[in-house]
């Protein structure tokens, strides 16, 4: 009977170690907690697939991406952005299932962002004047996870009004961001809106979306960049 109980404990050990191989996980040391970060030359909008249809994902336009696997000139690079986050500390093995390398973040990240529209919003907010009294932004809060030293809970989904948005909120950001409407202008039509996006390091990125304000949530209309 023990001789039974060891071949059973030997199969099922094994059979583990070969699902691990085939999936490819590998065991890696990361001084860091963000492990790859997406360079970026542009940004672009689309109503939202994730949250709330009525929400605009805020994308970049990925040129290059460094990580804690790079090496050579894009480690350093990777190196130095942990460093002035000061995300240099987490010291903790991790699993990289099938090469894919996260936590991620984008760089330089964003720390101010303006929206106007090309309509009238309503009576305080004549067309090309800023709507971010009257908007959001959803992200996550990983900074925050950083600088408690690695303890505290990730808040995966943060919301702030734009007017209040500061230079270092969206700092080691996940990447999905979001921006919401917390009211509705006056009139329900198509509103040309232009989301200027300034970087921490002073790169001035704009894009624009044709908003339909006449849909309702589950419908996203037809849009050339989704």
């Amino acid at each position: 009977m023990k001789s039974s109980k060891n071949i059973y404990l030997f199969l099922v050990v094994a059979i583990a170690y070969l699902i691990s191989g085939c999936n490819g996980s590998e065991l890696y040391y990361s001084r860091s907690y963000i492990n790859l970060y997406n360079l970026y030359d542009g940004i672009s909008l689309r109503r939202s697939l994730n949250r709330s249809t009525k929400n605009i994902d805020l994308c970049i336009n990925v040129t290059h991406r460094i990580s804690s696997q790079s090496e050579g000139a894009d480690k350093e690079f990777y190196d130095r952005i942990c460093t002035e986050y000061g995300d240099t500390a987490y010291n903790q093995n991790i699993y990289l299932p099938n090469g894919i390398i996260y936590p991620m973040s984008d760089y330089p990240h964003i720390a101010v962002i303006n929206v106007t529209s090309s309509k009238d919003f309503d009576e305080a907010h004549p067309a090309g004047t800023s709507l971010n009294d009257v908007m959001s932004v959803i992200y996550s809060n990983i900074m925050e996870y950083v600088e408690s030293g690695y303890t505290c809970t990730i808040n995966n989904s943060t919301t702030k009004s734009l007017n209040e948005l500061q230079p270092q909120d969206l700092a080691m950001s996940d990447g999905q961001l979001s921006l919401a409407f917390n009211k509705e202008p006056d009139e329900l039509c198509i509103h040309t809106l232009t989301v200027e996006c300034t970087t921490h390091t002073g790169e001035v990125m704009t894009a624009q979306i044709s908003y339909d304000f006449r849909l309702p949530e589950g419908f996203i209309g037809d849009y050339d960049n989704l």
